[in-house]
């Protein structure tokens, strides 16, 4: 299994977000998660990623256990591409894109732009963004810019936060065509939350948050 997630437990002070939490997802899959307002969904992908202190269970990528892993490794079997923020400010978006490929593999500049050039391609990012800074951008092409980066070293697990946040229908589907094709090419399997049911049964397999559990999602329509 690219991910097993078995008996989680995650609490803040004075809030139990999850108990006896489990997931198996194998390579190439893409898998949603209904998301809420304080349902602990980014609270979840944070803690897969390894980056909450406290939790609880077993976590493993690829059979590595995620708490055992140093953060260099960590941050090259899984990756997280956030809603909002996740860049660093003083950097182009062009530095931020290859910032990642520059501290797993080494600086190759060539190599790195040509890559940069398919992620955009891929996911329609206008090229010329690419010279500008973070806050030049507003917060749909940050989430774009932010998924690039997690999905560009090819990790076995990205964690995709609510990506479709304020995005138009024409730009949700441009998205999900790019996350099929990456995903059709590479060993890498995809969680995504979304408070949309519509996206949620595009997905491989969906779950939402009961009983501070995972569930398998039903769409109410059919």
């Amino acid at each position: 299994m690219a991910l097993s997630v078995r008996n989680l437990r995650l609490e803040y002070p004075g809030k139990l977000l999850f108990e006896g939490l489990s997931l198996e997802l194998p390579n190439q899959v893409m898998c949603g998660i209904e998301a809420s307002v304080l349902g602990g969904t980014t609270s979840l992908l944070k803690g897969l990623a390894g980056l909450i202190e406290g939790i609880t269970g077993i976590i493993e990528v690829n059979g590595r256990d995620i708490h055992s892993l140093t953060g260099q490794e960590q941050a090259e079997l899984v990756s997280i591409s956030y809603e909002e923020a996740g860049l660093i400010s003083f950097l182009t978006i062009h530095q931020n894109i290859v910032l990642p490929l520059e501290y797993h593999l080494g600086k190759d500049d060539a190599a790195n732009d040509a890559r940069v050039k398919m992620f955009c391609e891929m996911f329609e990012l206008e090229t010329a963004l690419l010279l500008c800074f973070p806050h030049d951008l507003n917060d749909v092409q940050i989430r774009i810019v932010n998924l690039i980066r997690a999905l560009i070293v090819n990790p076995a697990l990205c964690l995709i936060d609510e990506l479709d946040s304020g995005m138009h229908e024409e730009m949700i589907d441009a998205a999900f065509r790019g996350l099929r094709e990456f995903t059709k090419n590479n060993e890498t399997t995809m969680i995504i939350t979304t408070s949309q049911d519509a996206l949620l049964v595009q997905m491989d397999c969906a779950y939402k948050i009961e009983s501070r559990k995972l569930v398998e999602f039903v769409d109410a329509r059919r």
